[in-house]
């Protein structure tokens, strides 16, 4: 999942979850955040996923993704360096629970 890094009061990245993805997705899920520069992961949590979708804005494009509606969230960086500049790309991979075989 393409991302860029905000700061405000607290370290967040704004991402795009393709709507196969969104079904799976709870609230407070964790994440693991690849910072462009950055040497180390840092961990994330899930903390709000749009109700309505969108189409995949231009800066977020990949040739899979680029024809399909996409749910805007946010991830809270929850161990991110205090000196992390806003505007940086990041990717972001999210932890999901491993569904039971019974689950379908």
């Amino acid at each position: 999942v393409a991302a860029v890094v905000q700061t405000e009061d607290r370290p967040w990245v704004r991402v795009w979850l393709p709507s196969r993805a969104v079904a799976g997705v709870t609230a407070a899920a964790r994440a693991e955040v690849s910072v462009e520069g950055l040497d180390r992961r840092l961990a994330g949590r899930l903390e709000d996923v749009a109700r309505e979708p969108e189409f995949t804005p231009h800066y977020a494009l990949t040739e899979r993704e680029s024809a399909h509606l996409v749910y805007r969230a946010r991830i809270v960086l929850t161990d991110a360096p205090a000196d992390l500049r806003p505007g940086l790309p990041a990717r972001v991979k999210l932890i999901l629970p491993r569904r039971a075989a019974s689950d379908g």
